[in-house]
């Protein structure tokens, strides 16, 4: 049961990703960003992106970077995961409420994803 999670979906035709959280079951939550582009949505970044340079996110390997019930730590670890992308999707107001001060300490702490298949 994957619900409650920090998860990232990377890009396969570039070095672009996306990192979001859901309280609701992972799949469920992929099911909608897929549903936004075959509506062709802009609701979302992750659209957004294939739209406009047609490009296609790796939907089979969803990464979970985290598990978290509470949605406030969960909320600061999505932050946190945002501000570690290299090439991430993800808007600047994603992070605007995360301190500063605290942005060098927590890139470099280690974490170590979990690759779950959504096919």
């Amino acid at each position: 049961n994957n619900t409650n999670v920090v998860y990232k979906i990377d890009c396969l035709n570039c070095d672009c990703s996306y990192v979001g959280q859901t309280k609701k079951n992972l799949k469920t939550r992929i099911k909608e960003h897929k549903a936004h582009l075959k509506k062709l949505q802009n609701k979302s970044v992750v659209s957004k992106h294939q739209m406009e340079y047609n490009h296609t996110m790796d939907w089979d390997n969803v990464h979970i970077l985290d598990n978290e019930p509470s949605y406030i730590k969960r909320s600061i670890s999505e932050m946190i995961f945002i501000k570690k992308q290299l090439n991430g999707l993800n808007l600047q107001s994603d992070t605007e409420r995360f301190p500063e001060n605290y942005i060098t300490t927590l890139l470099n702490h280690p974490y170590h994803p979990t690759l779950v298949s959504h096919s």
